[in-house]
């Protein structure tokens, strides 16, 4: 998409039942909102090459060579194309025959240099965020991007249920994932959350149950089919009195 694109794009989106979407500013892209730095060594043919570059947060998957437009005029021009990854952290990208050159966005010439669009760009929104809706993010510490405010509001229980889980309260962990099915029913994770804290407590029924309605959500869901062969070898190991050989699952 070229600057106008994006920005209607982003004024025109509806995500997670929320509006007012805009492109960021070069300054707000500046800051550590959006990205963390990242250091990637490569070894080849015996030498070593170290990389440091800024990786995205929610999981979202970039290259070093993205491009995300910003309001940030260049010069006269209402566009800039922000550049992640050496030599500079950010800049104005050109692209006349000289693919990946950095351009100084604060020299005299810059507006004239810029490309209005590349085969690399991307396009970031964003929007600003009240104090309630973002103590709901911290509190449910997720690590990979939600699709809507039901399953954020519904990750702050599932978060304690967590906690109990690694804390060996598998009763809590069971009654928070509960909480957060009374928020939003379909999340698969509160119900293998349930699934493994009732295998913790070799109640093999209700475990093989919580997984199996982990399974009818989402029926390739990785978790919970390698939990469920753990709750069936637990079982039959259980009677006959023999250990399993198989860790029980892990709550990251």
């Amino acid at each position: 998409m070229n600057w106008n694109d994006a920005g209607s794009y982003c004024s025109s989106l509806t995500l997670g039942s929320f509006s007012g979407w805009r492109l960021p500013s070069l300054e707000e892209m500046r800051g550590a909102e959006y990205f963390y730095p990242v250091s990637w060594t490569d070894q080849d043919d015996g030498s070593e090459h170290t990389w440091d570059y800024l990786g995205m947060k929610g999981g979202i998957s970039i290259t070093d060579s993205t491009r995300i437009w910003t309001t940030t005029p260049a010069g006269d021009q209402q566009y800039a194309s922000v550049y992640m990854g050496p030599p500079d952290v950010f800049g104005i990208l050109f692209k006349p025959k000289q693919w990946g050159t950095m351009l100084d966005p604060s020299r005299d010439n810059a507006h004239d240099r810029v490309s209005k669009a590349s085969d690399h760009n991307a396009v970031l929104c964003v929007r600003s965020m009240d104090a309630s809706l973002l103590q709901i993010a911290k509190d449910a510490e997720v690590s990979h991007p939600v699709p809507d405010l039901l399953t954020l509001k519904a990750n702050v229980p599932l978060n304690k249920a967590r906690q109990a889980f690694l804390a060996g309260q598998y009763h809590d962990a069971i009654a928070q994932s509960q909480s957060a099915l009374a928020v939003k029913p379909d999340l698969r994770e509160a119900y293998w959350g349930i699934g493994i804290s009732y295998g913790m407590l070799g109640e093999w029924d209700q475990a093989t149950s919580s997984l199996a309605s982990a399974l009818k959500i989402d029926k390739k869901y990785g978790d919970a089919k390698t939990a469920m062969k753990w709750v069936k070898d637990s079982r039959n190991a259980a009677k006959i009195g023999k250990p399993v050989k198989d860790e029980p699952p892990q709550w990251k």
